[in-house]
């Protein structure tokens, strides 16, 4: 009898200091974790194509013109900074212009995938001719749209893009919307 307590014993000990040094283990894994940093996928992005503006006092369509750095962090959202533009030319010449910071979320897993992008920054916009008043201040953007071959290191982009500057002209807020083609690299 006193064979067995003493092995049961013997046994229980071994078997409760394996499970505290399992906690531990698990411990160190979690610290390890909680300190260590995911290198953030780095691309380059690229987007131009037709746009129209509201509040410029211009009335024909322009170009838009996009370059900024997309750094992926998760599989699912990104850091996004980029400068943008509408730039219009011929008789009626102005542009909207703007440097934006926020993210961009869009799906993980899919080749074919659907994003959105929220972005906040500082802006201008400027007319020509001296009856127009230029203006520069706070701005915000956004664009939806899908981005193809989302599992490569090359990506395009087709989105619809709003850029919003938060200061009046004599028209109002300058803002433009366009359809552009992006590609990121």
């Amino acid at each position: 009898m006193e064979k067995r307590v003493t092995t049961f014993l013997f046994a229980w000990i071994s078997l409760a200091s394996v499970a505290h040094g399992n906690q531990s283990l698990e411990k160190v894994k979690e610290v390890k974790r909680a300190y260590q940093r995911a290198t953030a996928k780095d691309y380059r992005l690229f987007a131009f194509g037709p746009t129209k503006s509201k509040n410029l006092g211009i009335d024909k369509s322009g170009q838009y013109l996009s370059y900024g750095h997309l750094w992926e962090t998760t599989t699912y959202a990104s850091i996004q900074a980029q400068a943008e533009g509408s730039i219009f030319t011929g008789s009626q010449k102005g542009s909207v212009i703007g440097a934006t910071l926020g993210v961009n979320i869009a799906p993980p897993d899919s080749d074919f995938a659907p994003f959105g992008s929220f972005r906040l920054g500082y802006g201008g916009s400027w007319r020509d001719g001296s009856e127009h008043k230029s203006v520069s201040g706070w701005a915000g953007a956004y664009s939806l749209g899908i981005i193809l071959f989302r599992m490569s290191h090359t990506q395009l982009h087709l989105g619809l893009h709003h850029f919003r500057l938060f200061v009046d002209n004599d028209h109002g807020q300058p803002n433009f919307t366009s359809f552009a083609l992006g590609i990121t690299f």
